[in-house]
């Protein structure tokens, strides 16, 4: 039996960067800043750079502090509340920013987004699509 989803955005990630990347912006109060993160369905949650909760004016300590455990070994994260824009959908959700700079990576993970989302991807073609969990459409 054939199955048939529908969905709100066709997104083409080019061969360019490695991963899944999407564009994204965080906003925390009246600080905003867009950058690319990859699609990890691996990732429990959603990691940022230092360097981004930085710029958003965060006091990066005085949010949830999180041990991530990754292939590559563990690292400290900070949890906080945030406004996450991805392509045109935004949602208010918990991310976590890496304690240390060395974390260079930035990944939207399973908490925070994709437990918000209807998500297909076909990476022969490098197309994902996107539409928001509760879309009736």
């Amino acid at each position: 039996m054939a199955h048939r989803l529908a969905f709100r955005q066709l997104y083409h990630y080019g061969p360019a960067t490695p991963g899944i990347p999407v564009p994204v912006t965080l906003r925390a109060g009246r600080e905003s800043l867009s950058l690319l993160a990859n699609v990890d369905t691996g990732s429990t949650v959603c990691i940022f750079r230092r360097d981004h909760a930085e710029a958003l004016g965060l006091q990066l300590e005085h949010g949830v502090r999180q041990r991530i455990r990754a292939a590559t070994g563990a690292f400290e994260t900070f949890g906080h509340l945030i406004s996450l824009s991805v392509l045109d959908m935004q949602f208010e959700a918990l991310v976590y920013f890496a304690a240390s700079s060395e974390i260079t990576r930035s990944v939207l993970g399973r908490l925070g987004f994709l437990d918000r989302v209807r998500f297909a991807l076909i990476d022969y073609d490098r197309n994902l699509y996107l539409s928001a969990y509760d879309d009736t459409r």
